[in-house]
């Protein structure tokens, strides 16, 4: 049982800091960012830390999808995924946040997607999103 345990902690605290590529989908909590989704694309620890600077407000939660026959590649439902608002995509440098500095010269994309009035929601896709919280 012990070491269950320890195998569990030890490759979730592995998937944090991964350098493999990860893609993790969030979507807006409330009724007003309910139709907004994000898809962040990147080595699995800095898609871990974008995530969380997202989630930290309690504005977007993770996403999963249901496994579906024919539903290989979809990462997004039906109803969204022709909807793409915008993308960008940003190249880790050293002015970064430092929890991002393991994956410099990687690369991270965000693309967020809705409807065509959530385009506000693109404003937060500048610099100042790979900088450390102040």
């Amino acid at each position: 049982m012990l070491a269950a345990v320890l195998t569990t902690v030890n490759l979730a605290v592995t998937g944090c800091g991964s350098s493999h590529p990860r893609t993790e989908v969030l979507r807006g909590t409330n009724p007003l960012l309910s139709d907004v989704y994000l898809r962040i694309t990147g080595p699995g620890g800095a898609v871990y830390y974008i995530a969380q600077r997202f989630r930290g407000g309690g504005a977007f939660k993770g996403f999963r999808f249901q496994k579906s026959a024919g539903s290989e590649g979809v990462f997004l439902p039906p109803r969204v995924r022709e909807r793409k608002l915008c993308a960008s995509t940003h190249v880790i440098q050293t002015y970064d946040a430092p929890q991002l500095q393991k994956w410099r010269g990687r690369t991270l994309a965000i693309s967020i997607y809705g409807q065509k009035t959530s385009r506000i929601f693109c404003s937060v896709l500048t610099g100042n999103l790979y900088l450390g919280a102040s």
